[in-house]
């Protein structure tokens, strides 16, 4: 949409996934190689945050200015009596860019300068194409890249409704009515979700990668990763990957509830996922 004059410096990685994906362990992996700072979630508080960038050069259409005039000219200008000064502002469009960049690298770029590539993962980022992060980030640094992870979808449905009914118990019983509406729900979510990492991918290849949580132990996947990010030093996945744990292997009570209510659910769910499942390769069970 405009050009960018963003540093060549700036190459910020994003990884972005459902619940449950992998992230963090992807996050902690990739944080081992000393070019690396990959934060934490932040809530999401970057749509608003896109939204008002994209408000702002699609609506308005008579600001920013594009005067090339430095901060002194444009404070004069603004106590000039003779002209209207109502979209006078210190920054032009490009300055007006820049503005977000620095806010961006701001909240993750390491501030001593000893990690040059930064970046976070987050998983409420890509539902759907109303979410303006992925467009906001490629705009403003066009070396970007994007790392989406994905786990097998039931695996994945499974693990995130263990994590939403452990936390809850004390709270709620296991009812089977609020069970089925949380299943149903998050198999929207990853569906919305997954559909539009697949077209991302195909939209910009070279932006974009698919990683599986599946091949997180094998050491191919970091060789491609290295290639994709542009990397020499490696990543020392081994300890991070010994060290999993899995909810899957739970057998308690609650586990077999959920087990339970999957496989209930399981034609709807197959309504929901099974298209978006089958363009990532994982076949029906």
């Amino acid at each position: 949409m405009h050009p960018s004059k963003a540093s060549a410096a700036d190459r910020p990685v994003i990884i972005l996934g459902s619940g449950r994906c992998g992230s963090t362990l992807l996050q902690a992996i990739l944080n081992t190689n000393p070019e690396f700072l990959i934060w934490g979630e932040h809530n999401g508080l970057l749509r608003q945050i896109a939204a008002a960038y994209f408000d702002i050069f699609g609506t308005i259409s008579n600001f920013p200015d594009e005067l090339t005039l430095d901060a002194v000219d444009r404070m004069q200008r603004l106590k000039d009596r003779d002209r209207t000064t109502a979209w006078d502002n210190l920054f032009n469009r490009e300055g007006l860019i820049e503005r977000f960049r620095i806010f961006l690298r701001s909240m993750f770029a390491d501030p001593t300068g000893r990690c040059p590539r930064w970046g976070f993962k987050e998983i409420r980022y890509g539902r759907g194409s109303a979410d303006l992060v992925l467009p906001l980030l490629r705009e403003c640094f066009p070396a970007v890249k994007f790392v989406f992870l994905v786990r097998e979808p039931y695996s994945t449905l499974f693990s995130m409704l263990s994590a939403w009914f452990y936390v809850r118990t004390s709270r709620y019983s296991l009812i089977v009515a609020q069970a089925d509406r949380q299943i149903l729900r998050l198999a929207h979510l990853w569906a919305r979700t997954y559909t539009y990492f697949h077209t991302y991918l195909h939209a910009y290849p070279s932006e974009a990668t698919l990683v599986r949580y599946e091949n997180l132990h094998q050491p191919e996947t970091y060789e491609l990763l290295a290639h994709f990010l542009d990397t020499a030093a490696p990543f020392d996945y081994a300890p991070h990957v010994a060290m999993l744990k899995d909810a899957a292997v739970k057998d308690d009570e609650t586990a077999a509830f959920i087990r339970e209510r999957i496989n209930v659910m399981r034609p709807r769910i197959d309504g929901v996922m099974r298209q978006t499942r089958l363009a990532f390769g994982y076949r029906d069970p």
